[in-house]
């Protein structure tokens, strides 16, 4: 847990409640999104997040500390009148960091989410056509947080959005690319339907459907090519998607992206270009206790658990499936 509300209440004199009772827990590596209609308090608990409040009843944990926790507001907060690089190197002239330095790290801020050739753009009028394309403004305001907070664990953003259900998981979507460009490590979590139930442990098995996909959209495994939904254990799979299983409920449909190193014990195999993996994964069924018996059964039929393409090279440098 890196943040988290507990039964926050936030009241203005004159003005009544704007939020609350509300909790939320963040865990490291969590892409959360608040939806609500206007006025819910999305934004109040945001900026508790941040700091920039406090509950008038309830607790707010966070580790306070300079560079711990980096805002991106909703409204506009760049200089129109400045370009890209500029916008960015606000924050380390204001800390007087060296000319040199502040270069650099603006420099390396706008490769890492591919704006290296928008660093003399204008913010007004300004859009992306490269990846994705939301306002240049938010992808600045991004990268300015970045060059100044390296290392920061809750990166809030106070985004606006009328728009249905399927727009706002457009947008998270879009969100989970840029932590994804941003280079921020560990596993990348997304619910897209919460099941119901206890979530899967070490000692069940579960009946699973799922899309492996690299960076550039390349399936290189799924369950379909299996024969359908394939059942499987913690113990069988590798690391990033075990953290993933232990979050998941029966019913559910979840997407996540890991990096490799979550996959691969050594050097990836040749073939898995990019740097992540993403799935893409429905639960039919958890067998609870079902761990040993599926085990056990795969003992006795002396079946592989590690089904990987043959020609991706030898089973010490394939995952497990999936």
């Amino acid at each position: 847990m890196i943040a988290a509300l507990s039964d926050a209440v936030v009241e203005y004199p004159g003005r009544g409640r704007a939020l609350g009772p509300f909790s939320l827990t963040v865990a490291a590596g969590e892409i959360v999104a608040i939806a609500g209609p206007s006025g819910c308090g999305k934004s109040t608990a945001l900026r508790l997040l941040a700091g920039l409040e406090q509950p008038t009843y309830g607790e707010v944990e966070r580790e306070v500390g300079r560079g711990k926790t980096a805002l991106v507001f909703q409204a506009p907060t760049l200089m129109p009148w400045a370009d890209a690089a500029t916008n960015v190197a606000l924050p380390l002239q204001l800390a007087d960091r060296p000319r040199g330095e502040r270069a650099e790290r603006v420099a390396h801020a706008l490769r890492r989410v591919g704006l290296a050739d928008a660093a003399r753009a204008y913010p007004a009028g300004t859009r992306l056509g490269q990846w994705v394309s939301p306002p240049f403004d938010q992808y600045v305001k991004v990268v300015l947080h970045i060059s100044y907070n390296r290392g920061a664990d809750v990166l809030a953003c106070l985004v606006g959005v009328r728009a249905g259900l399927r727009d706002c998981e457009n947008g998270l979507g879009r969100a989970t690319r840029i932590v994804q460009r941003l280079g921020v490590p560990g596993l990348q979590f997304r619910v897209v339907n919460e099941g119901k139930g206890e979530p899967i442990t070490s000692v069940d098995a579960a009946l699973l459907d799922y899309v492996g996909t690299l960076e550039d959209g390349t399936v290189f495994d799924n369950s379909e090519s299996h024969g359908g939904a394939q059942p499987f254990t913690m113990g069988q799979v590798f690391p990033g998607f075990a953290e993933a299983m232990a979050k998941m409920r029966e019913g559910g449909r979840y997407h996540f992206t890991m990096p490799k190193s979550l996959a691969f014990a050594g050097q990836a195999p040749a073939g898995f270009t990019g740097d992540t993996l993403t799935f893409d994964v429905q639960v039919r069924k958890i067998v609870r206790n079902g761990a040993a018996m599926m085990q056990a059964a795969q003992g006795a039929q002396q079946e592989p658990t590690d089904r990987g393409p043959p020609e991706q090279g030898p089973p010490e440098q394939r995952p497990q499936q999936p």
